[in-house]
């Protein structure tokens, strides 16, 4: 799927009556060890998947970190390839959603969505457009034209990639749970804010270099929120950290999620690129 138009994503509606629920927001002060949020996470998909629970944004920032999909796990040298990463400063975590590996490090925010939902189950597209558009507005807030679609040679590329011309600054990806008529969503956005596209680049490569993929990237497929707005530091993060607090304060409610009943299934995961 090519790159689609802002206007064509689900972004949040300012005319959309008051919703029985909005995001509960919980922004992280200083860094996390990502292992320990996404282990986090995952237990709240869990819950949430049980009962019904006001949904709930995270918004975060980790120490160098590479996170892998649960399909990295059979690579052939897989083993091997953690340990070096490890070594060279990026420790390897598992995460539930789908996709394949991403660096995570000072200068990338993370946003994390969990989501309860009833009876009709929100369908994958559904949820990414939810994602997408919170992401698209608030980096309009900052003066930043940003679309979906596809960055060829870039790390963890997929159709919900968030775009500034041809290159990657955001990837999604999400997993849904499901036990009969009802389940939960967690969704999650990678945001590179000042980070370096070369590091995060680089450190997905030798990673798959080392455990034996063929697979290639091009740091130039990639880029920044500094990059483009010429604005770094925490003047920056506190700007582009509040500009998603405020497009997750706009009227939202989980049911907007879902646009088509299905029948139960097991959780699904997929991934458009984080």
């Amino acid at each position: 799927m090519g790159s689609s138009p802002v206007e064509n994503v689900d972004r949040p509606n300012k005319t959309d009556p008051a919703p029985l629920k909005r995001w509960d927001v919980q922004v992280r002060s200083g860094l996390t060890t990502a292992s320990v949020q996404l282990a986090h996470e995952q237990d709240q998909l869990a819950q949430f998947g049980k009962r019904e629970h006001q949904p709930l944004a995270f918004i975060w920032e980790s120490d160098p970190a590479l996170v892998v999909s649960p399909s990295d796990l059979h690579l052939p040298r897989f083993a091997a390839a953690a340990r070096q990463s490890e070594a060279e400063g990026w420790p390897v975590s598992t995460r539930v959603t789908g996709g394949s590996a991403v660096p995570l490090a000072p200068g990338v925010i993370n946003l994390s969505l969990i989501a309860s939902w009833r009876t009709i189950r929100p369908t994958l597209g559904a949820a990414f457009q939810k994602l997408c558009g919170v992401l698209i507005d608030a980096l309009e807030n900052l003066g930043v034209s940003a679309i979906t679609g596809h960055a060829s040679r870039a790390f963890c590329d997929g159709r919900c990639n968030i775009l500034v011309g041809d290159r990657k600054i955001a990837g999604t990806a999400q997993r849904q749970s499901s036990l009969s008529t009802h389940g939960a969503v967690l969704l999650h956005a990678a945001v590179i804010l000042d980070a370096d596209p070369v590091l995060l680049t680089d450190a997905v490569a030798r990673f798959y270099a080392a455990a034996g993929d063929p697979r290639t990237f091009d740091a130039d497929a990639v880029s920044s929120v500094a990059r483009i707005t010429r604005a770094s530091g925490d003047e920056l993060r506190t700007a582009f950290i509040g500009a998603l607090a405020n497009a997750l304060a706009r009227p939202e409610t989980v049911p907007a999620w879902c646009d088509t009943p299905s029948s139960p299934s097991s959780p699904a995961a997929t991934s458009a690129g984080p």
